[in-house]
């Protein structure tokens, strides 16, 4: 696999799990406890999930950013400077 390939790879899933993480925040931050034979509930603090969100926001950011610098340096590999001609 060439350099720019592992950091689109690397991008993509770091994307995947900024995503996942902020898609999931309300069960990561749910506290739960057993409530008697078989039943559970839980208390979700709105601060942490919140805070899994943001994160999981900068996750999907940075994984995006990586993949747009990897597929810009892909498409731009082609281009040669020495075929450029001066407009003058």
């Amino acid at each position: 696999m060439s350099k720019t390939a592992i950091v689109l790879t690397f991008g993509a899933m770091s994307a995947l799990l900024g995503i996942l993480l902020a898609l999931k925040a309300n069960e990561l931050a749910t506290h739960w406890e057993a409530l008697g034979p078989g039943t559970w509930g839980g208390t979700t603090n709105p601060a942490i999930v919140r805070d899994y969100e943001v994160i999981g926001i900068c996750f999907m950011a940075f994984g995006l950013a990586l993949a747009v610098l990897a597929v810009q340096r892909w498409l731009a590999r082609g281009v040669s400077t020495n075929n450029v001609q001066s407009p003058a």
